[in-house]
């Protein structure tokens, strides 16, 4: 048996200590005697069964990297099949006035409130050039900021977003149904 070499440590003030594998995902609050006596590879047989379980102990160097490799596998599946995002700030502008919103101060800054127009297809074509190399069915795409559908810079953003097959939409927002129905 060998100690997995993809563990965290984080010493606590109170003396405990937080192990974090990385490799199997368990985490773990123990005594810094316990924390040192894995890390040493100096538990009792009898406590170290636990530990295997968790992942702490493997068989040999090449199970973890087995192990990783299959990780990695199946990281890149679940990636694949997933959704880009893309969180998109086309403006700060917004008709409403809510009394939380953080976004007024960035209007009171005299801040380019709209994104360019002439900034519109290149985004895209960028986004459409990560959905042919990602082979991703989809982009799904969060207007942040503002009302994403208020500033009239912004109908050629919307028309492209309601045009595309590949992209998910939800949309909010005060000016949202008038816009998409013009």
């Amino acid at each position: 048996m060998v100690l997995c070499s993809k563990i965290l440590t984080f010493s606590l003030p109170d003396g405990k200590v937080l192990l974090v594998n990385c490799l199997s995902g368990a985490v773990d609050l123990v005594s810094k005697d316990v924390a040192d006596n894995i890390l040493a590879e100096s538990l009792p047989a009898n406590e170290r069964t636990q530990w295997e379980k968790r992942g702490y102990y493997l068989a040999s160097f090449e199970t973890e990297k087995t192990i990783q490799t299959h990780i990695i596998e199946a990281s890149k599946t679940i990636l694949s099949q997933s959704p880009l995002l893309a969180i998109i700030m086309p403006t700060y502008s917004c008709n409403l006035r809510c009394s939380y919103c953080y976004e007024r101060q960035a209007l009171a800054t005299n801040v380019n409130v709209d994104m360019e127009p002439d900034n519109v297809v290149p985004l895209f074509s960028a986004l459409m050039k990560l959905i042919t190399e990602r082979k991703s069915p989809r982009i799904s795409i969060v207007l942040y900021g503002g009302d994403g559908v208020y500033p009239k810079s912004c109908t050629d953003f919307l028309g492209f977003i309601v045009k595309s097959d590949h992209l998910e939409r939800t949309f909010s927002g005060y000016h949202s149904t008038v816009l998409l129905h013009q």
